[in-house]
């Protein structure tokens, strides 16, 4: 399964490497609520929105996975290069870009977290003509994305860790 999400990874890396400074803007912003059915809670993220979206057409999604502390304005918003290249990247291919809460300020990928992520893909899929899902995240993030893609490699085509904590046995 490992060498699976690797050999993805590689496939997904070349695959979308922006060019410099041809990055399209989103054209529309949504913060959305939903009723989580893991636990019944209140639960958000928000989509941006490619320049050329069209319901009718495949988009992939990129989905990004904030860091311990923060929640899911962080890839939003946050002008640090990490946060700006993933927009970017998502523009550049007019992917629909998705930045859960995910148990907000600090879960990392636990059982609450993972169904409810597992509910936005169900969602968006149901909403939309979704394509590759590509999973992403920095710090508690970064580990995020690995675990969930460990998972569930039959919803993830491709992952992105930065600095991503991947040795759970030693981690308090």
């Amino acid at each position: 399964m490992f060498k699976h999400i690797v050999y993805r990874l590689a496939v997904f890396s070349l695959a979308i490497t922006p060019v410099a400074g041809s990055a399209h803007a989103a054209t529309k912003t949504e913060d959305i609520s939903f009723v989580s059915r893991a636990d019944g809670s209140e639960q958000k993220y928000v989509v941006l929105y490619p320049e050329s979206f069209h319901e009718g057409k495949v988009h992939d999604i990129l989905i990004v996975l904030h860091g311990a502390g923060s929640d899911r304005w962080q890839f939003i918003n946050d002008p640090r290069d990490e946060c700006r290249a993933a927009r970017d990247v998502a523009a550049e291919q007019r992917m629909l870009y998705v930045s859960p809460d995910y148990g907000a300020p600090v879960s990392g990928m636990n059982a609450l977290a993972e169904a409810d992520l597992i509910q936005i893909i169900d969602e968006l899929r149901i909403k939309y003509r979704i394509g590759r899902v590509i999973i992403r995240g920095g710090s508690m993030g970064g580990g995020s994305c690995l675990t969930f893609a460990a998972l569930h490699p039959d919803l993830v085509h491709g992952v992105a860790s930065i600095n991503g904590m991947a040795n759970y046995l030693e981690h308090e």
